[in-house]
């Protein structure tokens, strides 16, 4: 898992625990009728140090920019799979921002009556 790993020198992950929407998700007709709250924690590897040198949020990541285009990625495509949404969010990151890894976890707290919570983590380089 990404999260557990040490950055090289002049990197660092950025992760944002509990992005939280509530979209229709899952395979059963009430799932697809009825939004449920999911949870997204995201963690990605960027070159850091001209941020660091600057102090100038235009030599990083805005991570509000990453939430937002998470949130309309949620807004404008509908999943089955918990699955399928990480590998989405995690390639339209990929996509859109200057990342060089990441990993993407989705937690679905409903999608079994009797656990606590159904995560599925994806890494892409």
């Amino acid at each position: 898992n990404l999260i557990n790993k040490t950055p090289k020198r002049g990197e660092v992950w950025l992760v944002d625990l509990g992005l939280a929407a509530k979209v229709r998700i899952g395979i059963y007709d009430w799932e697809k009728k009825r939004a449920q709250t999911i949870r997204i924690d995201l963690a990605y590897w960027t070159d850091t140090r001209e941020a660091a040198r600057t102090d100038d949020i235009a030599a990083t990541i805005n991570y509000n920019d990453v939430a937002k285009a998470v949130l309309k990625l949620l807004k404008e495509q509908q999943f089955q799979l918990i699955e399928t949404l990480a590998d989405a969010i995690a390639k339209t990151c990929l996509e859109q921002f200057a990342i060089a890894k990441i990993a993407v976890t989705v937690h679905k707290p409903s999608a079994v009556r009797a656990a606590g919570d159904v995560t599925v983590t994806v890494e892409r380089p």
